[in-house]
């Protein structure tokens, strides 16, 4: 039972992770965005990103975790997780308003 719920859980923050994506971009640009496209420009960028931001959004984004629980498990402060997560989401944002997969 608490697999299905952690793997649906995972599941749905994906989803909601692409619909927030999408929406932010949709709002700027006013056009249909494909939510597999917009998955793999960000699995794309995150490559880009150093292994430890990498790692403190897969944990927050992909695998649910709090901020305090991602600062629990990485040993660091919670305002470095929270830090972390603004610069990720703003270098997302902006990467993916260019991505030629995205928007021609």
């Amino acid at each position: 039972m608490i697999d299905y719920i952690r793997k649906n859980k995972n599941i749905l923050n994906a989803k909601e992770l692409e619909n927030s994506v999408a929406t932010e971009l949709i709002d700027e640009q006013n056009e249909y965005l494909d939510p597999y496209i917009i998955r793999n420009a960000v699995e794309k960028c995150l490559d880009n990103l150093k292994p430890k931001a990498r790692e403190i959004f897969k944990l927050n984004k992909f695998e649910g975790l709090t901020y305090e629980e991602i600062a629990e498990y990485m040993k660091i402060s919670k305002r470095s997780v929270e830090d972390n997560m603004s610069k990720i989401m703003i270098y997302l944002k902006e990467e993916l308003k260019n991505h030629p997969d995205i928007f021609n």
